[in-house]
Order: structure tokens, then C-alpha cells, then sequence
């Protein structure tokens, strides 16, 4: 079955993806090419990889955990193992190399630290109470638990970009960066206890959204020269 063998380069180029879906996902946890197996289904009623217990048994498990790692049949990378290294999964290690490259550090899988939270739609006041400036975004979907979309989401991560680049001088290109604690510690004034590896992936995540080649030049200039204010 070496033909279905994931090797570095597709590694590589499926860790730039922003999604996988649910094939790719299981495909890429086995160190499987998806190319490969999906093609292989698509000329015939299933792959001989595909019939394997390995496969059958992993994406079972996936589909059941699927609503905790991404939205719909959208799954990022980052998600998709943090999950699988959870469930002792042996995700090939170069595929974890491009991850993190790309998508930043895997952290221990906690869904109800990131995506859920995330996932949750905004609160609105009880029946009677002033909804002014709080109705729901034209991008949140009534329907499905009040669950936000990916252009939501997508909206949202923008929205946290902006505020971490512009008011906590986050720079998503430095290795160190005081903006991530100076945000942990606020958020736990708030009440909000996220750890900075938690931060730091959602920012990294939301600052892949950004248009730099459309954002303000005294902005990108101060990531070029830290000692300006």
C-alpha cells in the first residue's frame, strides 16, 4: 500500500491549506496522500485503503468528534491534530513540522478553549431589554443553535486582528511578542482565563485574514522597527 504513502512535499502543501475537509483530514492523521486515496474512490466504489479497519474505524471516531473540531466539512490543520495527537493517533512527524510552520504550535486538545468558544453566538439581551447596536450579524445563522458560520467566523477573526494589531501592538511576524501577555492579562481581569498558547494561536490564525498589502504603512513599518510608538 506504499503508493497511498503521504510524502514531505504533499505534506507541505496540504499544511498551507486554511481547511481540510473530513477525507483529507482522516487521510493526512494516517499519513495517507488524499490525492491518492479520494482519486482511487472516485474512479471505483471505494479504495482499497478505504476498506482498511484503520481507516474505517478513525473516520468513525472523526465524524462523531467533527462538530468539536471545525465547522461544517471545514477542519484546520491545527485543530485536526491537536484532536488526533489527543487520541493517540501516530501522526507523521514531518506533517506536524509543516503544521506548525504554518499554523503555529500544537497545543494539548482542549475544544472548550478554542474553536467552541469561538463557535458560541453573541449573547442578546432578554425580551424587553435595549437591543440597540446588539443585533446579529447578517453572517450569523439563525437556524443550527445560534451557531456562527465560517464567513462569521472569518468576520470575527478579522475583528480580533485589528483590535490585537492595533491596540496591543501585536506583531504576527515577531517570535516574541508582549502583546499576547499584555491581552492574557486583561482577559483575566475580565474574567476570561485563556493561556497565552491559546492567544497566541487564534491570533496567529486571525492575522493569515489580514489584506497586509492593503493595511495602513505607518502600521507594517513599526513590525519593521519595533522602537517606534
Amino acid at each position: 500500500m506504499n503508493e497511498y504513502n503521504l510524502i514531505d512535499s504533499r505534506a507541505s502543501h496540504y499544511a498551507k491549506l486554511l481547511h481540510w475537509n473530513a477525507e483529507e483530514a482522516v487521510c493526512l492523521l494516517l499519513g495517507k496522500n488524499p490525492n491518492i486515496v479520494l482519486q482511487r474512490i472516485a474512479r471505483s466504489s471505494s479504495s482499497a485503503f478505504e476498506r482498511t479497519i484503520e481507516y474505517r474505524e478513525l473516520k468513525q471516531i472523526f465524524n462523531r468528534s467533527a462538530h468539536l473540531i471545525g465547522h461544517g466539512d471545514k477542519f484546520s490543520p491545527i485543530n485536526v491534530l491537536e484532536w488526533g495527537i489527543h487520541y493517540e493517533v501516530s501522526v507523521p512527524k514531518f506533517l506536524i513540522g509543516h503544521v506548525e510552520k504554518f499554523h503555529g504550535p500544537i497545543q494539548q486538545w482542549n475544544p472548550s478553549e478554542g474553536y467552541l468558544a469561538l463557535r458560541r453566538a453573541p449573547v442578546l439581551p432578554k425580551s424587553g431589554a435595549s437591543r440597540k447596536g446588539l443585533d446579529k450579524p447578517d453572517d450569523v445563522r439563525e437556524a443550527d443553535g445560534d451557531e456562527l458560520n465560517l464567513k462569521a467566523k472569518t468576520s470575527l477573526l478579522r475583528l480580533v486582528a485589528g483590535m490585537a494589531i492595533c491596540g496591543y501592538s501585536f506583531n504576527p511576524n515577531a517570535e516574541r511578542n508582549n502583546a499576547i501577555r499584555d491581552i492574557e492579562g486583561d482577559l483575566y481581569k475580565l474574567g476570561i482565563p485563556l493561556n497565552n498558547q491559546t492567544i497566541r494561536a487564534w491570533l496567529h490564525e486571525a492575522a493569515t485574514l489580514i489584506d497586509w498589502a492593503a493595511v495602513d504603512e505607518a502600521i507594517t513599518e513599526k513590525f519593521r522597527n519595533p522602537k517606534m510608538k
